[in-house]
C-alpha cells in the first residue's frame, strides 16, 4: 500500500519521490516555485551509493544545466556508468535520487583534489536502425572543429582491481554529426574521410599512441590547431 507522497522544496530545488512497500516509483507531478532552477528526480531504491558502478568514487560538487537552459549549482553528484544515470545526493536529508534524463542538457562534476572538471552532455545517438535512437550521456574530452567524446561504460568483474572492466566507446563529432570509432589509427582516419591523411600525419609526427586516451586527446587537439 502506498505511503505518503512527499514533495520537498528547498533552496529553489525540488525533489519529488514516493515510497511504496520499501521501493520507489516515478511520479510526473511537480510543484513549487517555478521561477527558480531545480532538479526533479526519482528516489533511488538502494542505499548503496558508493559501489564500483559509479564513475566517481565519492560524492562531488557539480552543476546541472537543464533542458530549459537554467542551471542548478553546487549539488552533490555522481555518474553511474552502468546505467548511464546521474545520481544526486540531497543535502537536506542525504536521500539519493536519479535525475530524470529528459530534463537534463548537461552536467559538470568538479574534482576538488585534482582541480579537474568532468563535463557530460546528453546526446541522441542512433542505433543500427535509423528510427532507433536513445539519449546518452557522453563525456566531453576536447572540443573544436572535431570534438572528441567518450561514452563511459563498464561491466562488473572480479578480475580487475576496482571490480569493474571499462568498455568505453569513443565518438568524434564533425559538422554536428557523431561518428563512433575505435581508438586506433585506421579507424580514426577512416572516420575523418578525406582529412584522414592529415590526422595520420599529426599522429606520426608527434609520436602519439592513440590507444591511450590522454594521447588520443592530444591528437585531436593538434588536429584542430
Amino acid at each position: 500500500m502506498n505511503k505518503l507522497l512527499l514533495v520537498v522544496i528547498f533552496s529553489g530545488i525540488s525533489f519529488v519521490f514516493a515510497q511504496t512497500s520499501g521501493r520507489s516509483f516515478d511520479t510526473a507531478s511537480m510543484s513549487g516555485n517555478m521561477s527558480g532552477a531545480r532538479l526533479l528526480a526519482k528516489a533511488y531504491a538502494s542505499s548503496n551509493g558508493t559501489d564500483n558502478r559509479l564513475f566517481h568514487r565519492y560524492w562531488m560538487n557539480g552543476n546541472v544545466t537543464l533542458d530549459n537552459g537554467k542551471v542548478v549549482e553546487n549539488e552533490f553528484l555522481r555518474y553511474n556508468l552502468m546505467s548511464d544515470e546521474l545520481f544526486w545526493l540531497r543535502k537536506k536529508d542525504f536521500s539519493i535520487g536519479v535525475v530524470y534524463k529528459n530534463l537534463v542538457q548537461e552536467f559538470t562534476i568538479f574534482n576538488d583534489s585534482a582541480r579537474i572538471a568532468d563535463r557530460f552532455v546528453k546526446v541522441r545517438l542512433r542505433g543500427a536502425n535509423a528510427s532507433d535512437s536513445t539519449d546518452t550521456y557522453l563525456q566531453v574530452l576536447t572540443e573544436g572543429k572535431a570534438s572528441l567524446f567518450v561514452q563511459r561504460k563498464a561491466i562488473i568483474t572480479d578480475n580487475a582491481a576496482n571490480g569493474r572492466k571499462e568498455m568505453n566507446g569513443y565518438y568524434l563529432c564533425v559538422d554536428a554529426q557523431y561518428h563512433s570509432f575505435a581508438p586506433k589509427l585506421s579507424s580514426l582516419c577512416k572516420t575523418l574521410g578525406v582529412d584522414g591523411k592529415r590526422m595520420k600525419s599529426v599522429i606520426q609526427e608527434n609520436h602519439l599512441n592513440i590507444c591511450n586516451e590522454s594521447e588520443l586527446i592530444q591528437a585531436i587537439k593538434k588536429y584542430n590547431e
